[in-house]
């Protein structure tokens, strides 16, 4: 039931929000300046005529943290709100700015929601790629035990001090992060480094 009802007004303020949104879009499509980019545009009426965008952020965290919904099914649920954005933006402007062209804006809806597929596709290879080089260096640190030789020798030499330990922490991630993509850098050095830091910090509370 209370999803139900969360989920009613989550569409109610997106409505709410695209109609306080259309005028300041309304006012960019007839100001002649709003087109040039070669000057940045105000941040105040450019955050209000989308602040719409901030409710699938909502329904992540919504998800996250009251339904206890998995990482990969909040993201899933998120991702489908912002497709319903993607399609319903444009005819909800437009039958608030009094304009009659549905099923033009119906249309422009649905290609933005094919560029919007084909730009996160290119995104994630930089990603997958990070994701699957991590992979790669994990399970080869794992399998070799060269993860434990490493942990051992920080906290030997640390002398159990959580502050050099944190320090030699960030000298291998700078070290790591020459050959890493950052992605792959955070997940290898938080994989080695982090129990051994929470060891630490525990036993010194």
């Amino acid at each position: 039931m209370a999803t139900v009802v969360i989920g009613t007004l989550t569409l109610i303020a997106y409505i709410l929000l695209v109609r306080y949104s259309a005028r300041y879009k309304s006012q960019a499509a007839e100001d002649p300046a709003a087109t040039d980019l070669s000057e940045v545009p105000e941040p105040g009426p450019t955050v209000r005529s989308g602040l719409y965008y901030l409710l699938p952020i909502g329904v992540l965290v919504w998800c996250l943290t009251v339904e206890r919904f998995s990482p990969g099914l909040s993201a899933f649920w998120a991702t489908l709100f912002m497709i319903f954005i993607i399609l319903t933006q444009r005819p909800l402007i437009a039958y608030f700015n009094q304009r009659t062209n549905f099923k033009e804006e119906i249309r422009e809806g649905g290609v933005d929601l094919l560029e919007a597929f084909v730009t996160g596709a290119r995104n994630m290879i930089g990603i997958g790629v990070a994701t699957a080089a991590a992979g790669i260096v994990v399970g080869t640190v794992t399998l070799t035990g060269i993860g434990l030789v490493m942990t051992d020798f920080v906290e030997l030499i640390s002398g159990g001090n959580i502050f050099l330990m944190l320090l030699f922490t960030a000298v291998i991630s700078l070290l790591l992060g020459m050959g890493l993509p950052t992605t792959a850098n955070y997940i290898v050095v938080s994989t080695l480094m982090a129990p051994v830091i929470v060891t630490l910090g525990a036993q010194q509370a």
